[in-house]
């Protein structure tokens, strides 16, 4: 069990093993009493001018207001906790203010500004910036995606002895089914991390050895690490759990409960699910937003695969939102509302369906969501929106030749003989539709939520 006083103490004494023990915990794992005392301590070191702890206050400050650890969310004031240590020479501030960019201001990522922040930490040897670094080039946020470059700034981070850099490390050698490329490459990171006190490390390996996936099944050593993982108050080590001692035909149904409404109420999924098919109460009813979908971390045994899907389809509708936002500043006000409303309507349902309990299935409403959107892109003005900023710049370069022009036309020529309209969709020039990519991404998130809802449930 940890000891707040002596995580306080070491945290603000600047131990690197402390703060991100810290940052490892959940909000809820902390209670009310022991934020005040924090606080308490954090404002008497800022009072005294002459504290030599006050870089690592502001940032322990920054940490708690930025993620609303017993307070109520306030980046703006992070931002000025987290600015004011950079300038004071913190090497880690500058990772955490990219962290509030990439999460958004305004609850929408900005993973250009996030990504200047992670660079000026990683000049200056920050293993939490080079993670970060990491994670964008893995996954392809704000930079073209690149997995040579995300492990290089992953090395990085874990030559820092940074846990979580070690933890997404293993994640990349994950396979679609959930077994590992390099099993003992894949051990060795987590168990690394682990000792350093990773709940995803925790939470990961629990996983692997409940389903006993390329190493020998143990209930006692997944229960051992779920049981670490959730000391943070980690929703998915919850759930973990529960299914744990629901697969080993355990009589303890009270805890089972506790665990799944726990891991429900702090926002994870499949533990509603779950609820709900076992009868123990009604769903809860909750709006599903970005907050309380997370990407922090990856997959472990499809649990957050299908959070991260549905924040995936979410973002998606988001994108079409802002779409049709911008069609209206540009003077087409029917056209962007149609855009607008398609948005809206699409949000509204996605939504309904983890919200309520309406009878109908996951395949079902899969189904009818795509219909609708197939409907809607090909029936309405959202197919007449061209995305035809690269196609210009390409075809501009390709015509300033004679050779170029006349390769244009040709190809031009032999998509209007062949499809009867005049759009540069041929995979030379690899141009589409708003509403094609769209879909294309929407589809894309599905086959994720598709592959593990019967998995999870």
């Amino acid at each position: 069990m940890r000891n707040f006083s002596q995580l306080l103490r070491k945290t603000l004494y600047g131990d690197p093993c402390a703060l991100f023990q810290w940052c490892n915990h959940q909000p809820g794992a902390f209670a009310s009493s022991e934020i005040q005392t924090a606080i308490q301590a954090i404002d008497s070191i800022l009072r005294d001018t002459n504290s030599d702890l006050q870089v690592n206050a502001l940032i322990l400050k920054g940490i708690i207001h930025a993620s609303g650890t017993g307070v109520a969310p306030d980046r703006q004031l992070a931002i000025q906790c987290f600015k004011e240590a950079e300038q004071r020479g913190s090497i880690q501030a500058s990772a955490y203010l990219g962290s509030i960019y990439q999460e958004g201001l305004d609850g929408h990522p900005d993973y250009v500004t996030a990504k200047k922040w992670y660079e000026v930490g990683a000049a200056k040897g920050c293993p939490i910036a080079n993670n970060h670094l990491g994670y964008l080039y893995q996954h392809g946020l704000g930079v073209k995606q690149d997995p040579m470059e995300a492990m290089a700034y992953y090395q990085k981070a874990i030559d820092g002895q940074y846990p979580m850099a070690m933890y997404h490390r293993a994640m990349m050698l994950k396979n679609p089914d959930d077994s590992f490329t390099d099993i003992a490459m894949a051990l060795e990171l987590l168990e690394r991390a682990a000792s350093l006190g990773s709940r995803h490390a925790y939470r990961s390996l629990g996983c692997l050895y409940r389903l006993g996936i390329q190493v020998p099944r143990s209930l006692d050593k997944a229960q051992a690490y779920y049981d670490q993982a959730i000391e943070y108050a980690d929703p998915e080590a919850m759930y973990g759990k529960a299914k744990l001692l629901i697969d080993s035909d355990s009589s303890e149904r009270d805890l089972i409960g506790d665990l799944l409404k726990q891991s429900s109420v702090a926002g994870f999924i499949p533990a509603q699910i779950q609820l709900q098919e076992m009868g123990l109460e009604e769903p809860i009813t909750r709006e599903i937003s970005y907050d309380s979908l997370t990407t922090e971390g990856d997959s472990d045994c499809g649990g957050e695969v299908m959070n991260n899907a549905i924040f995936s389809l979410k973002e998606h509708i988001q994108a079409l939102r802002q779409y049709g936002k911008k069609l209206q500043d540009g003077g087409f006000d029917e056209k962007g509302g149609i855009v607008c409303n398609f948005a809206n309507q699409l949000d509204d349902e996605l939504d309904g369906f983890f919200q309520t309990s309406t009878g109908v299935s996951f395949e079902t409403f899969k189904d009818e969501y795509k219909a609708k959107m197939n409907d809607a892109i090909v029936n309405s003005e959202l197919n007449k929106h061209r995305a035809i900023v690269y196609p210009i710049l390409l075809n501009g370069l390709i015509m300033a030749t004679v050779i170029g022009f006349f390769l244009i036309l040709y190809r031009a020529l032999q998509q209007i003989h062949n499809e009867g309209k005049w759009t540069f969709n041929h995979t030379f020039f690899n141009a589409k539709t708003h509403s094609q990519r769209l879909k294309e991404r929407v589809f894309d998130a599905f086959n994720d939520l598709d592959r593990v809802y019967t998995h999870v449930t």
